[in-house]
C-alpha cells in the first residue's frame, strides 16, 4: 500500500515540518527562474501572468545570468 507524501509529512513533528519548510524556501530562493519554471512545467506566459508582465519580459529575465528567485522577491 502506498502512503501519500502529504500523509507522511503530517506525521512529522511540527518543528521538523517548519525546518523543512524553511529549507525548501531557501533552496527555491537560490534557484534560477528558468530552472523553477521548467521543473514545475510552467510556460513563460503562465509565469508572466503571475508576475504581471508579458512573456517577452520573462524571456529577457531568464536570459540574464543573475536572475534568481531571491533577486525577484526583493
Amino acid at each position: 500500500m502506498t502512503i501519500p507524501f502529504d500523509a507522511l509529512i503530517a506525521q512529522l513533528p511540527a518543528k521538523t515540518r517548519q525546518r523543512a519548510k524553511r529549507r525548501t524556501k531557501a533552496m527555491l530562493a537560490a534557484m534560477k527562474l528558468r530552472e523553477i519554471r521548467v521543473n514545475r512545467k510552467l510556460s513563460q506566459v503562465a509565469i508572466a501572468s503571475r508576475m504581471e508582465t508579458n512573456q517577452s519580459g520573462v524571456s529577457k529575465l531568464e536570459q540574464r545570468l543573475d536572475v534568481y528567485v531571491s533577486t525577484l522577491q526583493e
